[in-house]
């Protein structure tokens, strides 16, 4: 399973053969979402805006049993989160913040705040 403070790339139905409920996949998603299955096609045209620190690049700061398959740091392991997003059709970006190590600076707010209010609706302002 992931670390603490990294997550799957995106929701799953099953994990080889076995169901995967929430909160670990999606497969029983209707029974706690109103009767509505989870639509994967819909789900690939939400907006997903990654953000890390360029200087975010300490190997000590994340397990490292991952590190072979997603990078053996935030700045990579964001990178290629990102790269994954992009391979599976979904609408995603990436801002690193040059000199910024793991920490959230007031430019990382504002991109973070100007991402989300890009994905809002033209009428839900």
């Amino acid at each position: 399973m992931p670390g603490h403070n990294e997550c799957c790339a995106r929701p799953a139905m099953e994990w080889a053969v076995e169901a995967l409920r929430f909160p670990f996949g999606v497969a029983d998603l209707s029974s706690a979402d109103g009767g509505e299955p989870f639509d994967e096609r819909q789900f690939e045209s939400v907006p997903v805006w990654v953000g890390v620190g360029g200087s975010d690049n300490r190997t000590s700061d994340v397990p490292g049993a991952w590190s072979p398959y997603i990078g053996n740091t935030r700045l990579a392991r964001a990178k290629s989160f990102t790269q994954a997003l992009q391979d599976m059709g979904a609408n995603v970006s990436l801002t690193v913040f040059p000199f910024a190590d793991h920490t959230l600076t007031d430019d990382m707010r504002a991109a973070g705040c100007d991402a989300l209010s890009a994905a809002l609706p033209a009428n839900v302002a």
